[in-house]
C-alpha cells in the first residue's frame, strides 16, 4: 500500500549517495565512494536535471486558457501549500506550485468550465485551513462566483484525489481540465483516466528554462539536485501505477 511512498525515498539521489558512502566505509572500497561522488555530481548538474525532467514530463508547453476546449469542470490538484511559523501562530505559505491555483482561476475567468474543483489536499491539522479553502478565497478574489467553486475531501495522494472527486459527477465519463505541475501531469492524467475521467491536461509549473548560460548549465547546483530528485520520484510513481493498473 505504501510502496509508492517508499520507493522514491529508497532511490532518492541523496539516499543512494549516503548508502554508497556507508558501504565504502564498511567494506573499505574506494570505488563505492567514487561512485557516490559521481552520482552526486551528475544529479546536481542543471543540464542533467533538465534532461531527466524532460524525459519524465515530456516536451510540454504552457497553454493559454483560450486554447483549451470547454469541459464539465476544472480540477486543480493540491500540493502548493505549506505552513510556516508566524508571530501569532502558523501562517500559510504558498510554494512555486501555486501556479496550479492561478491557472485554475484563469481557466474559469476564460469560461472553460461551469465549475472548478479544488482538492483540499492533506490536512496539516484540523485547526488549520486546508489548501482548498485558501484556494477558494483566491478564486473568489479573482472573480469566480462562490457557487461555482467546489472543494473535494481530504486526500493523501493523487489516487485519493481522483477517488474523492469522481462522486461529484454523475454517470458516464465526465470531462475535466486537469491542472497540476508538468512533472506530475503524466502520472496524474493516467490516474484520473483510470478513475473514469476524460482528461484534458493543463500542465503548469514547467521547471525547464528556455536556455541556460554554460556556467549555469554545467556547475553543480542544489536546486538541480532537487529537480533530479523530483523527476526520479515522478518516474517511479509512473512506473508503479502502470504496473498496478496492468495487474488489475
Amino acid at each position: 500500500m505504501y510502496l509508492n511512498k517508499i520507493l522514491p525515498v529508497i532511490f532518492s539521489p541523496i539516499v543512494v549517495v549516503f548508502a554508497l558512502i556507508v558501504a565504502s566505509l564498511i567494506f573499505r572500497k574506494r570505488l563505492l565512494a567514487a561512485a557516490a561522488a559521481l552520482i552526486l555530481l551528475l544529479a546536481s548538474l542543471p543540464v542533467v536535471a533538465d534532461r531527466v525532467l524532460l524525459l519524465i514530463q515530456g516536451n510540454v508547453v504552457r497553454l493559454e486558457p483560450a486554447e483549451v476546449p470547454r469541459r464539465e469542470a476544472v480540477v486543480v490538484l493540491a500540493g502548493s501549500l505549506g505552513y510556516t511559523l508566524g508571530r501569532s501562530g502558523p501562517m500559510p505559505e504558498w510554494g512555486t506550485s501555486v501556479d496550479r491555483v492561478f491557472a485554475g482561476i484563469e481557466l474559469m475567468q476564460a469560461d472553460r468550465a461551469e465549475r472548478v474543483i479544488f482538492s483540499s489536499g492533506n490536512y496539516f491539522s484540523d485547526d488549520l485551513p486546508a489548501e482548498g479553502e485558501l484556494a477558494r478565497e483566491l478564486a473568489i478574489d479573482g472573480g469566480v462566483a462562490e457557487p461555482r467553486i467546489i472543494l473535494s475531501g481530504r486526500a493523501s495522494n493523487t489516487a485519493d484525489e481522483a477517488r474523492l472527486i469522481r462522486p461529484l459527477f454523475g454517470e458516464g465519463r465526465p470531462s475535466i481540465i486537469l491542472v497540476t505541475s508538468a512533472s506530475h501531469m503524466p502520472r496524474a492524467a493516467a490516474i484520473f483516466s483510470e478513475a473514469g475521467f476524460v482528461v484534458t491536461p493543463f500542465p503548469v509549473d514547467i521547471d525547464i528554462p528556455l536556455a541556460r548560460r554554460w556556467h549555469d548549465a554545467w556547475l553543480p547546483d542544489a536546486r538541480a539536485l532537487l529537480k533530479t530528485d523530483t523527476a526520479i520520484r515522478e518516474g517511479l510513481g509512473q512506473a508503479y501505477y502502470k504496473i498496478v493498473y496492468l495487474l488489475r
